[in-house]
């Protein structure tokens, strides 16, 4: 039950982690300065970060044995 439930999350993880590199994409892109890109980062990536944490969260926890 529990490899069902990553399976079922995984791609879901991946297109919110998807987010996160294009974000990156557009910071490369403008070459922005190092601050204009903690700037970035704090505005569009740490919303998806939080996003990404709270569905981790709700998943259910296993035993590393279980795997």
């Amino acid at each position: 039950m529990m490899s069902t439930i990553w399976s079922i999350f995984a791609p879901e993880a991946l297109l919110i982690i998807r987010k996160l590199y294009v974000i990156e994409k557009l910071a490369r892109d403008a070459r922005m300065t190092a601050d204009e890109r903690h700037r970035l980062r704090n505005d569009k990536a740490r919303p998806i970060w939080d996003e990404l944490r709270a569905r981790l969260a709700a998943l259910p926890q296993w035993e590393a044995t279980a795997i």
